[in-house]
């Protein structure tokens, strides 16, 4: 039986032969061989270091730490079926409520000793394929979607070589896969009904249009419309209009629709940044807001409270997606059959951006 109290000579002797030990990829039995301790010890240490002595595992992390030695992933994956990685993929990183959630999944799943791997699809249906292609091949124990534009290739092949998923920011009650989101369409309707609430009639709705048009974008507009319908008001084409997702473009598109004389008494924006450029071009041209006109955001994002005519704007619970969607994960990759439906929901901030007119 070895002696609870090290020999420091011993070790000095052992760190400096790790100089050659180094030379190749450390293995088990070499920190074994420097720490003083059997493969097993070493092996509880890093999987169970509750169940080890302190001074034990203060001896093998000083030699883990001395050898550079990590485990072999591959051969983990192999023997317990889990490589403990998941991955994320992501459409855009544009988003900031994108990166919120994110966030909150890798904490999420952190917690339990897993990694978050991340691929960026660009809205690219063939490219969100791809990325599933590589995290398969990493051996990736799960992934998380944003969004619902994914298309059937994409479930079929996930459904084939058995990862489990969950989809997030947005849900379908009557699928049979796992959704954590909110209701965007309802959530537009509901911001836009406080615009008409405060008296306005004469309104025009900005939301992301060309190559960052998706579902989401689809059901916002929807949702504008839904409002429309609700106030018995007279709906054309004309009072959308798509630009691409950033402040720059819904700053001259603002520039543009005023310049031809189309007057509005408030702009309800599909996102925050697309608000931000609004809010730009009206302080370009001279307009108050909200005393000449009233502008509305969505995403609920902290920059709206400081900017210098606080934004009106609805807030996505970005964190809370991440932190369920992880949960969700974690209890499908645990057998814990978590609920197929997690609806989350908006919260209207008023900034003061909007005006009444009663």
């Amino acid at each position: 039986m070895q002696s609870d109290k090290y020999d420091k000579s011993k070790r000095f002797d052992k760190l400096k032969e790790s100089k050659k030990i180094a030379r190749k990829r450390p293995t088990i039995n070499d920190v074994a061989q420097l720490a003083n301790v059997s493969t097993a010890t070493v092996s509880r240490c890093l999987s169970k270091p509750e169940l080890v002595r302190p001074d034990v595992r203060t001896r093998v992390e000083a030699s883990v730490v001395e050898l550079g030695y990590v485990l072999d992933g591959a051969a983990k994956t192999l023997k317990t079926h889990q490589s403990k990685t998941i991955g994320v993929i992501v459409p855009t990183l544009e988003i900031g409520g994108y990166a919120s959630a994110i966030q909150a999944f890798e904490k999420t799943v952190a917690a339990e000793k897993y990694t978050a791997i991340l691929g960026v699809s660009d809205f690219d249906a063939d490219k969100e394929l791809q990325l599933a292609h590589n995290l398969a091949e990493k051996g990736v124990d799960g992934i998380m979607l944003i969004g619902m534009d994914s298309d059937d290739r994409l479930i079929s092949f996930l459904e084939k070589v058995h990862i489990p998923h969950v989809n997030s920011w947005h849900f379908r009650r009557d699928s049979k896969y796992h959704w954590v989101g909110f209701d965007n369409r309802a959530a537009i309707q509901a911001i836009t009904s406080y615009v008409f609430q405060h008296g306005h009639r004469d309104v025009v709705f900005f939301v992301g249009g060309a190559e960052h048009a998706n579902a989401r974008t689809e059901l916002r507009r929807q949702g504008f419309m839904d409002a429309i319908s609700d106030y018995n008001l007279e709906f054309s084409e004309g009072l959308i209009f798509e630009v691409p997702y950033n402040s720059k473009a819904s700053q001259l598109e603002f520039h543009r629709l005023w310049s031809l004389g189309n007057r509005p008494t408030a702009v309800i924006c599909a996102n925050d940044i697309l608000a931000i450029g609004v809010l730009r071009a009206c302080k370009q041209i001279g307009l108050r807001v909200p005393d000449d006109i009233s502008v509305t955001g969505f995403d609920g994002l902290d920059i709206m409270a400081d900017l210098w005519a606080p934004i009106t704007t609805m807030a996505v619970p970005a964190k809370q997606i991440g932190e369920e969607s992880g949960n969700c994960l974690l209890n499908l990759l645990t057998d814990k059959n978590p609920k197929t439906l997690t609806e989350l929901h908006c919260t209207l901030i008023e900034g003061g951006s909007v005006k009444s007119l009663i």
